[in-house]
């Protein structure tokens, strides 16, 4: 379940606007987008489907239960999972996001019965996530990206995030299917 929400922060490294493709580094008419995550052969992925106005709507399946300010941009996203070493425990977990002047999410601190965590992130001239720090009560991380590829509509496919603690790579490849 920590690993569903730490790549969900991940991904928010990016901008916030009137609507959430944005958010995602997403742009054009977007339905859905499919990320997989290879750490040196464990894959895992997450999908997540946008409305017509590029509106988050559906994560892994299920539906979303956020609350927005008064620009539209999520503010506090709620996700429940129903696994935890194969075991049907339900896990709440509540993301509140936080915004810079350019409207980038720049922390998301996240909480669960258990624990509390906190992501910071920092851009790049590009727009791009450039690095983001992961704080928690038992483990501290620095992670650095890196964009190999991009589609047609600028959308980057393909980023390699590295732990600087490690010395390890994550390679984050997105399928994206756009509306017609």
């Amino acid at each position: 379940m920590k690993a569903i929400v730490f790549f969900i922060a991940s991904v928010f490294g990016l901008f916030a606007h009137a609507n959430d493709l944005k958010m995602f580094c997403l742009k054009g008419p977007v339905d859905s987008v499919c990320i997989t995550m290879n750490d040196a052969g464990l894959e895992w992925q997450n999908e997540f489907c946008f409305d017509e106005k590029g509106f988050l709507v559906e994560m892994d399946g299920s539906d979303i239960d956020c609350k927005r300010d008064s620009f539209g941009r999520m503010i506090s996203i709620i996700v429940e999972d129903a696994y935890e070493d194969n075991e049907e425990i339900f896990t709440t977990i509540e993301m509140n996001l936080t915004y810079d002047n350019a409207g980038r999410v720049s922390k998301v601190t996240s909480k669960s019965a258990d624990e509390i965590w906190t992501q910071n992130y920092r851009y790049g001239q590009n727009g791009l996530l450039k690095e983001r720090d992961y704080d928690s009560v038992d483990q501290d991380e620095v992670l650095k990206y890196t964009y190999l590829k991009f589609d047609d509509y600028g959308n980057w496919t393909k980023r390699v995030e590295k732990l600087q603690s490690m010395d390890s790579e994550i390679i984050h490849t997105r399928n994206i299917t756009y509306r017609k």
